[in-house]
């Protein structure tokens, strides 16, 4: 079976938000309050040195890096059944994990923006193809950014109109989260996330399934 039910990921994702509710919302107001002060410390100190600031970007950048690979690893967990906490979303902090992260980032923008350039389809198509990066490097065990590429390229083939449609209901849940008064985000920004990962394990599961002699 090629398709992905859209319904059913839906359903998938507001289940188990529904389950770790409270969590969830108490490590994204973490990670906002987090990345809010690290930028107010930023505004404070620009213009002191250029030196300051550059390397302050730098420390931002890496912090922000750590903190959304401890999210996606969050997750992970909670689509595996595995425990977390909130601490977890500062664990992801191997420098080779992180290195891989910034230079596959860095990769797969080049080729989106090449796509963009000719008539924007197949820089759009690029970045469905790719999007599962970040996950797919979490469950390395030896971080590898080229093999992250490969495998969320091979395993969105033939699953390019499916994540389109993902991609469309997640922007009328986010719309729907907006008209809640922007408390709904809280609520539409969480579901979206699980909504990918759940995509995320079912191409692998069918891919890995593919790859099974038989």
């Amino acid at each position: 079976m090629n398709n992905i039910s859209i319904s059913n990921i839906v359903s998938e994702a507001w289940t188990l938000f529904k389950e770790h509710a409270s969590s969830i919302i108490v490590i994204l107001l973490v990670y906002l309050v987090t990345t809010a002060s690290i930028s107010i410390i930023g505004a404070a100190i620009m213009g002191d040195s250029i030196f300051i600031t550059f390397i302050f970007q730098i420390i931002q950048s890496v912090i922000g890096i750590i903190l959304a690979l401890g999210f996606n690893r969050i997750l992970l967990n909670i689509i595996n059944g595995q425990s977390y906490e909130v601490k977890t979303l500062f664990s992801q902090t191997n420098s080779s994990l992180v290195l891989h992260t910034i230079i596959g980032s860095v990769v797969m923008s080049i080729a989106i923006i090449v796509g963009l350039i000719f008539l924007i389809i197949p820089g759009l198509y690029i970045a469905f193809r790719l999007q599962f990066f970040n996950y797919a490097l979490l469950e390395q065990e030896t971080p590898n950014f080229s093999d992250a590429i490969k495998t969320s390229w091979d395993m969105t083939r033939g699953h390019v109109l499916n994540l389109v449609g993902i991609a469309i209901v997640s922007v009328i849940i986010v719309i729907g989260g907006v008209l809640a008064l922007i408390v709904g985000l809280f609520v539409a920004m969480p579901v979206i996330s699980l909504m990918n990962v759940l995509v995320y394990q079912k191409l692998k599961t069918k891919a890995l399934d593919t790859e099974m002699p038989k």
